[in-house]
């Protein structure tokens, strides 16, 4: 039973960041963390960041429930760049029935120079057990620019995922232009993981993905080259 429950909705913003971000270190356990941006428009220029999703970088998740919904987005960040407007779980640890769950339908994000992006989940690096990770993008677009990035969809990398848990993407209807440095990934990055009695599932539908420069993208699943 999830005892606690924080929600941060936010509608038609202007800021440098309008964000939900938990600290390093910390401990989410049998909750509930929903975040829910609508209609918002965050600027972040030189040194740039912006989140306006969930960020829990190096967090242990327990028993819990995270949602996080983006729709209507627009995130321009500029020169050094980032923006989140999905979830950000590298280093985490995620346990004990926990589900995570990102939606992010019809937003615009910008990164430019120094890039990034994540309207998707970035997990790389966590471990994942008996616990569900859903990612929902639809009608987003997102324009990475010179060093690049974007992951609209999920990225595993150097992950464990297992006892069970359930990974699922789906990107519908979006565009991803990363140029310069490249990447994209609006399907599932999973390179040098551990995935044991698990379940991977990922779709694509009707994507536009461009990675020019130094390229990749990556709208299927990729377990390493």
């Amino acid at each position: 039973m999830k005892t606690k429950l924080i929600t941060i909705a936010l509608a038609t913003t202007l800021a440098a960041s309008t964000m939900f971000a938990l600290p390093p270190v910390t401990t989410v356990e049998n909750s509930t963390i929903e975040n829910t941006n609508t209609d918002v428009t965050n600027e972040a220029t030189n040194k740039s960041k912006i989140n306006s999703g969930i960020e829990a970088v190096g967090a242990t998740i327990k028993d819990s429930e995270i949602y996080n919904t983006n729709s209507n987005m627009e995130n321009t960040a500029k020169d050094e760049s980032l923006i989140v407007s999905g979830i950000s779980l590298n280093k985490a640890q995620v346990t004990d029935g926990s589900v995570i769950t990102n939606i992010n339908k019809d937003g615009v994000n910008e990164a430019t120079n120094k890039s990034k992006i994540v309207s998707g989940i970035e997990a790389n690096e966590s471990t994942i057990k008996d616990s569900t990770i859903y990612n929902e993008n639809t009608g987003v677009e997102n324009y990475a620019k010179d060093e690049s990035l974007i992951v609209s969809g999920i990225s595993l990398n150097k992950a464990t995922v297992e006892g069970g848990s359930e990974i699922s993407n789906t990107n519908t209807d979006g565009t991803n232009i990363a140029e310069g440095k490249s990447v994209v990934i609006s399907g599932i990055s999973a390179n040098n993981a551990q995935i044991k009695n698990s379940t991977i599932t990922n779709t694509n539908t009707g994507v536009d993905n461009t990675a020019k420069g130094e390229s990749e993208a990556n709208s299927g699943i990729n377990l390493g080259y």
